[in-house]
């Protein structure tokens, strides 16, 4: 549901035509589950834990998440607002029981899909967030584009970010070079290939002003 830029749009592009360029035949494919991306990772996350994430955060305790976040706006909570976040949707999916199951169920159809459509030798490119780097706080405005990596992450899927542009502002851009399950290294040769291909990793430009 994440509205993607047309800056990191464009990445997964030249990235794609890079591969081309290399031999790699190139596909684009829609895969609807991906809509349920945040429902789906949140459900996982449940059920993979030995302990609800507010127990996680208070180190044993379980912390009173509703209060954190009435402290959040004066800079008195102890955690932060994407923690806390977390923590509400795992006390809204554990409470919920049959959805929870239900997006379970979800997850794991994605993830065979996912797997059909990479084969043996397949990755997928995809942004690793909705848009380049916000200022601080600025993702309070999107809390659910996390979903852009953390769906991958309880998929058990390894994924490579590589640097491929900078933004307008001259932000870092890049892509996620994502395989099935036990493929890591297909993805890092990937990621290697692009790193040829755009340079790799360039320093931010800096002035006696601070960070452009």
């Amino acid at each position: 549901r994440a509205r993607v830029s047309k800056e990191m749009r464009q990445a997964i592009a030249d990235s794609a035509r890079a591969l081309a360029d290399r031999g790699a035949r190139i596909e684009e494919r829609p895969f609807p589950g991906m809509k349920k991306g945040f429902e789906i990772w949140a459900s996982m996350m449940s059920e993979g834990a030995n302990d609800h994430y507010d127990v996680v955060l208070g180190q044993g305790e379980a912390i009173n998440v509703w209060q954190q976040l009435l402290k959040l706006p004066f800079r008195r909570a102890n955690h932060t607002y994407h923690a806390l976040l977390m923590t509400l949707a795992d006390k809204l999916t554990g409470g919920l029981t049959a959805f929870a199951k239900r997006r379970v169920a979800d997850g794991l159809a994605l993830r065979a899909e996912f797997e059909d459509a990479l084969g043996p030798n397949g990755v997928l490119l995809h942004p690793p967030y909705s848009r380049p780097a916000p200022r601080h706080h600025g993702a309070w405005r999107t809390p659910f584009d996390a979903a852009c990596t953390a769906l991958f992450n309880v998929m058990e899927f390894p994924c490579t970010h590589v640097p491929i542009s900078t933004s307008r502002k001259g932000l870092p851009v890049g892509v996620q070079v994502i395989g099935r399950r036990g493929h890591d290294g297909l993805t890092l040769a990937v990621a290697s290939a692009l790193e040829d291909a755009f340079g790799g990793w360039r320093r931010a430009p800096f002035d006696a002003n601070g960070w452009a």
